[in-house]
């Protein structure tokens, strides 16, 4: 469904640009159409990789709460709330720093399609 609207979308407005201002609609239908589809496409990618890529990461310390929680009469009952809060900090903060390239490494590419996106309409605007 989705992919029909973008298709229906990206169909007629070339041919609302052609309609209005050939050359400039030449220019944009030719010039930064393929860029653009290409960067959404790109785009997706990369957001639906972080999103899988974040799950695993989380799942650990996610299963640790939920042990916590699923136990919390014993946890409780042995006064083990600050051992389990120092475990938890302790895998959130190894989630952290192995995240943090691999999210720089996808935001460097998130930016760059979006900056096409942008050179793209400032090509139509010039």
């Amino acid at each position: 469904m989705l992919i029909g609207i973008n298709v229906v979308n990206i169909l007629s407005s070339s041919i609302l640009a052609l309609v209005v201002g050939w050359k400039l609609g030449l220019a944009v239908v030719f010039g930064a159409l393929v860029p653009i589809v290409f960067c959404g496409y790109l785009r997706i990618r990369l957001e639906f990789k972080l999103e899988e890529d974040t799950g695993k990461r989380f799942a650990s310390s996610a299963a640790l709460a939920s042990e916590a929680v699923s136990s919390i009469r014993t946890v409780s009952s042995l006064a083990l709330e600050r051992h389990f809060l120092d475990r938890y900090r302790v895998k959130l903060q190894g989630v952290a720093i192995r995240s943090m390239k691999a999210l720089i490494w996808t935001m460097f590419w998130y930016s760059l399609t979006q900056s096409i996106s942008f050179l793209a309409m400032a090509l139509g605007f010039w």
